[in-house]
C-alpha cells in the first residue's frame, strides 16, 4: 500500500483551512506517512483475531512489523520464531508483543485504518499516551523488572527525596534521549545506552 497522496488541485482532499480537529489533522499526516502505509499492510496480512489475540507458537504469520525479544529475523514465521527461541533446559523462551500493542505504541491508532478512508471519527480513533506508575509493592524486593520497548525510556525517582532536583535532573536525561533516538532512526547514531 502507497501512502495517501492528495491532489492539490482539489481543496475537498484537505482539511479545511483553520481546521482545529487535532485528531483530522494527525490523521491527514499519518496517512500520508510510507511507513504507516507499510504497516497497516502487515497487520492486514496476520491472521484472523492474530491482531487483537496475539500470535500462537503455531502461527504460519510473519513477524516482520512485530516487536519481539530477542528480534525476529527477517521473514520468519512464529512457529520458526519460538523454536528457534525456546531452550527449555534454561527456561528461556521467545516473545512476541500482541499485534494491538506494537501498533498502538508505534501509532497511537487504536486499529489499523487504511490510507485511503477520509476521516471519521468512530473509525479513525486516536489513544492518547498514558503515564504509568509502576513500583514495588514489596519493601523487601531488590529488583524490579520492567517492559519497555523500543520507544519508552524509564526514569528513576526517589520517594524519599524531592521531587523538583530530581525532575531537572530527570528532564536533562529525558531530552538527550530523545535526541539520541530520533538521530538513531534517522540512522545518523546509534541509541544512547540506557
Amino acid at each position: 500500500m502507497k501512502p495517501y497522496i492528495a491532489d492539490w488541485r482539489k481543496a475537498e482532499q484537505y482539511p479545511s483551512l483553520g481546521c482545529e480537529v487535532a485528531d483530522r489533522l494527525a490523521w491527514e499526516f499519518l496517512r500520508r506517512n510510507k511507513h504507516y502505509a507499510e504497516h497497516v499492510v502487515l497487520m492486514s496480512a496476520l491472521a484472523d483475531n492474530e491482531f487483537q489475540g496475539g500470535l500462537k507458537k503455531s502461527s504460519m504469520s510473519k513477524l516482520i512489523g512485530l516487536e519481539c525479544w530477542p528480534p525476529a529475523e527477517p521473514d520468519e514465521t512464529a512457529i520458526d520464531y519460538f523454536a528457534r527461541t525456546t531452550d527449555k533446559s534454561k527456561g528461556k523462551k521467545g516473545r512476541i508483543d500482541k499485534p494491538c500493542n506494537t501498533f498502538i505504541n508505534k501509532w497511537s491508532l487504536a486499529t489499523p485504518v487504511a490510507v485511503t478512508t477520509e476521516y471519521d471519527p468512530s473509525v479513525i480513533r486516536f489513544l492518547p499516551h498514558k503515564v504509568g506508575l509502576k513500583r514495588h509493592d514489596d519493601l523487601q524486593s531488590k529488583n524490579f523488572n520492567l517492559f519497555l520497548y523500543p520507544n519508552e525510556v524509564a526514569i528513576r525517582f526517589r520517594l524519599d527525596m524531592r521531587w523538583k532536583p530530581q525532575m531537572a535532573a530527570a528532564e536533562r536525561r529525558f531530552n538527550a534521549a530523545a535526541e539520541a533516538y530520533e538521530l538513531a532512526l534517522k540512522g545518523l547514531r546509534k541509541p544512547a545506552p540506557r
